[in-house]
């Protein structure tokens, strides 16, 4: 049987034991949060790319289809029978 002395010492020897152990987990908690908000960071990131991307796009199928329509009704006086 430990005597009491013993008994205090494992105990102690316990509570240190989960103290580390929380403050790992804590630890690891926070360096999970630290990487989520980095990739939510880059997704955003790459969502604004995108978005621009398809707005540039646009903007130049606009005008593409806009040079098409001044060209038609240009030609379309030009068109004579011989």
């Amino acid at each position: 049987m430990p005597s009491a002395n013993q008994t205090q010492v494992e105990v102690q020897r316990l509570k240190d034991q989960m103290a580390q152990m929380r403050a790992s987990t804590v630890e690891q908690i926070a360096q999970l949060k630290v990487e989520a908000v980095s990739r939510e960071v880059e997704a955003q990131r790459k969502y604004d790319e995108l978005q621009l991307q398809l707005k540039e796009e646009a903007a130049v199928k606009e005008a593409v289809r806009e040079v098409r329509q001044q060209e038609n009704m240009t030609n379309s006086g030009h068109n004579f029978k011989i």
